[in-house]
């Protein structure tokens, strides 16, 4: 093995373990209580090491999505399967579904929505945008950023309520069947209103 490989190769441990760490810390510590000293102590690493890698926890929780989920999300977005993204997107969350439970529930200028957010909307936009080459609509809020915004939110809103389900009555399927309903059916539909009526 090359010196090139094996650095790249160290590197990418380190990350992980700095990753394991995080996660782990976030479970038994939860996220704001947590400092950069308890993670690299998980890692068994030094402190400084951890400012090679990343600027501060918040970087942490990012690279974790982007490798946990967005690696494997977002080929099926730029691909436009949607609803297989989002599939994929909860099984993979499922795995470590405590560790996102807790991280759905940071609030502020970094908070998890956020992450998710910067993650998939340029790809969501994308997609939007070449389904809809070609459509004409009267209306000039329907713009691929706002469908793919409304899409987002549909994404958003399911996850954190099959997240804030301490039990595990809601299921993946369970959320899948209301992602489908969101998609697919109007609010009259979902409130069994007549609209005639």
């Amino acid at each position: 093995m090359g010196g090139v490989e094996m650095t790249q190769e160290l590197r990418q441990d380190t990350r992980d373990r700095i990753s394991d760490s995080f996660k782990q810390l976030v479970v038994t510590k939860g996220f704001e209580k947590m400092i950069v000293k308890d993670i690299t102590d998980g890692a068994g690493l030094a402190r400084p090491t951890f400012y090679i890698y990343f600027q501060d926890k918040y970087e942490v929780a990012e690279y974790i999505f982007d490798r946990d989920v967005g690696d494997i999300v977002r080929p099926l977005l730029e691909n436009g399967f949607v609803r297989e993204a989002f599939l994929s997107l909860l099984v993979r969350m499922d795995k470590d579904k405590e560790y996102y439970r807790r991280m759905y529930k940071v609030d502020g200028q970094n908070a998890f929505s956020q992450i998710m957010h910067k993650c998939f909307m340029q790809d969501m936009i994308k997609v939007v945008a070449r389904k809809r080459a070609g459509a004409e609509t009267e209306n000039r809020l329907f713009t691929p950023e706002n469908i793919a915004e409304y899409l987002f939110n549909i994404f958003r809103f399911v996850i954190a309520k099959w997240l804030e389900r301490s039990e595990d009555d809601v299921t993946i399927n369970t959320a899948m069947e209301g992602y489908d309903i969101m998609t697919s059916h109007t609010i009259n539909d979902i409130l069994g209103d007549d609209p005639r009526a």
